[in-house]
């Protein structure tokens, strides 16, 4: 089975969630590092492990940067890390699948369902492989519960997150 370097440079972990329940807001998870072991012609024995440092969760807005990083939300000094760890692969086309796993944000660990694309293999001055997977999680499942009434209902942040994923990876 082939092993693959996650290359920080081109990866890219997106999260978005409703703001007082009229506007999306976009969020990154930078410098992600992890290892892929894929081979196309066995996708199903693939596995992967991707880790970021919570303090690289940013929104490019430093007073909701600081609040996320703090203890209503990601809480970095005590759970400095986020991690997803692959338990299983479903084909469901060609290029297509299911990539099951567990996701810890907060030191708190759940199943999580990515639906996942193969993008291919390209060969320049190395070879490499690319991906893209997404999916919707609740936030309170983690720990991250802080929230605020609206005046006429709703709350102001969002419970789904949408996670998207593009990774890429060098073969080490």
């Amino acid at each position: 089975m082939a092993k693959w370097k996650c290359d920080p440079a081109h990866t890219n972990v997106e999260f978005v969630v409703k703001h007082m329940m009229i506007t999306d807001v976009h969020g990154y998870l930078k410098n992600v590092e992890g290892m892929v072991e894929f081979d196309p012609e066995n996708p199903l024995k693939g596995s992967i492990e991707v880790k970021g440092m919570a303090v690289n969760v940013s929104t490019e807005h430093q007073q909701r940067d600081e609040h996320l990083h703090g203890i209503d939300f990601f809480d970095i000094v005590n759970h400095p890390t986020i991690e997803f760890r692959s338990t299983k692969m479903e084909l469901t086309s060609m290029f297509e699948g299911k990539l099951f796993g567990t996701l810890t944000i907060r030191g708190i660990t759940h199943p999580v369902t990515f639906n996942t694309k193969f993008n291919g293999i390209a060969n320049y001055k190395d070879t490499r492989i690319g991906f893209s997977a997404w999916t919707i999680i609740d936030r309170e499942d983690f720990g991250v519960k802080w929230n605020m009434d609206m005046p006429n209902g709703g709350l102001v942040v969002g419970r789904e997150v949408k996670i998207i994923v593009d990774l890429e990876a060098v073969l080490v």
